[in-house]
């Protein structure tokens, strides 16, 4: 399994290490040092119970809170690498990009972008289909894409799963229902779409 590689993960690791420890080992610790020295004793029993009640309380609820804060970000959870985000028009034309790998130069986004219009184009003219191309399966790569009213969005993982689906559909949404008036009144400004860095912060973990 991959290790965590992103802050927010490392320090969810913490707490929910640090929350374990208050919630089992600690409210049993005294009572394992007098098993081993001896009695030790200069408590009540009465005093120990609070003690063991409090601390495990106090860990049972930071774990609550972390999964709380959690669900609001499944992507959190999730140990997988995402390279890059596009949303460009049913024109070609990229309007957004944020790239999550040092290796891919912004010369590289805008190539990718003009691909991925071009081949989904090219696959919808000789089928005949009316929909576009949802994803592209490499050996070690996934390119998910979601088209909406006036964009398609694409996401580049190293494997799909619930809640990269989940993730990439809001972050779709959110940029729809954000930038609605602008895209019905497009006319090739694309700078305004760069405010959508707001919406990926809050879906997608930024690379450490």
């Amino acid at each position: 399994m991959k290790s965590a590689h992103t802050s927010k993960q490392k320090k969810i690791i913490r707490i929910l290490f640090i929350s374990l420890l208050l919630a089992i080992l600690l409210p049993v610790f005294p009572n394992l040092i007098e098993s081993i020295f001896g009695r030790l004793r200069v408590r009540s029993i009465y005093q120990d119970i609070i003690f063991s009640s409090i601390i495990q309380g106090s860990g049972i609820l930071i774990i609550g809170i972390v999964f709380y804060r959690i669900s609001n970000n499944p992507w959190l959870l999730q140990q997988q690498e995402v390279y890059l985000l596009i949303v460009y028009s049913h024109d070609g034309l990229e309007l957004y990009s944020k790239s999550f790998s040092k290796t891919i130069s912004s010369e590289s986004l805008i190539l990718l972008a003009g691909g991925f219009y071009a081949i989904s184009s090219m696959f919808q003219e000789i089928t005949d289909a009316e929909g576009i191309i949802k994803a592209i399966l490499l050996e070690d790569k996934e390119l998910r894409i979601i088209k909406k009213e006036h964009f398609i969005s694409a996401l580049l993982v190293d494997y799909s799963t619930e809640a990269t689906e989940e993730a990439h559909k809001s972050f779709a949404d959110e940029c729809e229902k954000k930038f609605q008036e602008e895209l019905k009144q497009f006319a090739g400004e694309v700078s305004v779409f760069k405010k959508a860095d707001e919406i990926v912060k809050q879906y997608f973990y930024a690379i450490s």
